[in-house]
C-alpha cells in the first residue's frame, strides 16, 4: 500500500499552525490584565484584539500560502534533509513550523516503515 505524500494530516496541520494557536494565548493575558485596577487593565483590549486577529490571519495564510508551500516542499524534497532549506524559511516562526512539520513527517515515515 503506497502512502499519499501530498495530503496534509492532522499532525501536519497542528504543527504548521502552531504560531496561529500561540496567538490565542493573548486572550488569557487579556482576561488577567482586565482584573487589575491600574493602567494595566487598558492593555486587555489590545491583547484580546491581537490574539483573535493574529490567529485568524495566520489561519487564513495557511489556506492561501503555507499549505501550498508545504506540499511543494514534500514533492521536491523527498530525499533532502528538511533542515537544509533556505535561510528565509529558517528566519520566520511560520517557516520554522513548516520545517518542523517536514521533519516530523519524515521521522514518522521512518518509524512506520520499520514496524
Amino acid at each position: 500500500m503506497e502512502k499519499n505524500t501530498e495530503t496534509i494530516n492532522l499532525q501536519d496541520f497542528l504543527i504548521i499552525n502552531t504560531p496561529a494557536f500561540l496567538f490565542l494565548l493573548f486572550i488569557p493575558a487579556a482576561i488577567v490584565s482586565s482584573h487589575y485596577h491600574s493602567i494595566i487593565r487598558y492593555a486587555a483590549i489590545p491583547f484580546f484584539v491581537w490574539g483573535i486577529s493574529g490567529c485568524f490571519l495566520l489561519l487564513a495564510d495557511y489556506y492561501n500560502r503555507k499549505k501550498k508551500l508545504f506540499i511543494r516542499l514534500l514533492r521536491l524534497n523527498t530525499n533532502r534533509d528538511p533542515l537544509k532549506h533556505s535561510l528565509y524559511l529558517k528566519s520566520t516562526v511560520c517557516g520554522l513550523a513548516i520545517l518542523w512539520a517536514l521533519y516530523a513527517r519524515k521521522k514518522n515515515y521512518y518509524r512506520s516503515d520499520s514496524l
